[in-house]
């Protein structure tokens, strides 16, 4: 945690544009959250203060509101009940898809009023990703797209010919 909690603080504020550095700021604060989400599960204490476990500027309202079902950042993150929820019911895929949905939702709003930017395409990578993830949770699709590779795999290698 503490070397991500660096490199993050290193490479964030070098991001180009204020957009992309929320964008990327809240995905990295969501991972604060599922981090104490988790942590709490497993029963252990609330981080110290001389801990670097999370990224953001919520990391000391969770530590003091560690007993509290919403971690204090229910406003922020209105999400984290479910989320917490989910933990302890062991619904890990629901708990992926709650994640995903959220990432997706606020990923288009700090993309709005950005087309055709760096911080457009930028945000539009990020998005893919989520679709790229989802599509790999569907068996009969990520089936599909491997034979779909395969076969392009082994045209490409038959239009070369012998060797």
């Amino acid at each position: 945690d503490a070397d991500v909690v660096v490199r993050a603080e290193r490479l964030v504020p070098r991001l180009p544009t204020a957009a992309l550095r929320r964008a990327v700021v809240y995905r990295l604060e969501m991972r604060t959250v599922l981090a104490a989400l988790r942590r709490r599960q497993r029963g252990e204490p609330a981080p110290g203060a001389d801990m670097r476990w999370g990224y953001g500027r919520w990391t000391r309202t969770i530590a003091r509101s560690w007993q509290e079902p919403g971690l204090g950042v229910e406003r922020a993150f209105p999400w984290v009940r479910d989320a917490a929820e989910q933990l302890r019911a062991g619904d890990a895929l629901a708990l992926e898809s709650l994640l995903m949905r959220e990432l997706w939702t606020m990923t288009g709003r700090h993309g709005a009023g950005h087309a055709f930017d760096f911080t457009a395409v930028a945000l539009y990578a990020l998005r893919y990703q989520l679709v790229e993830r989802r599509v790999a949770y569907d068996a009969e699709a990520a089936t599909a797209r491997f034979r779909r590779l395969v076969d392009q795999g082994f045209a490409a290698f038959a239009a070369r010919g012998p060797a």
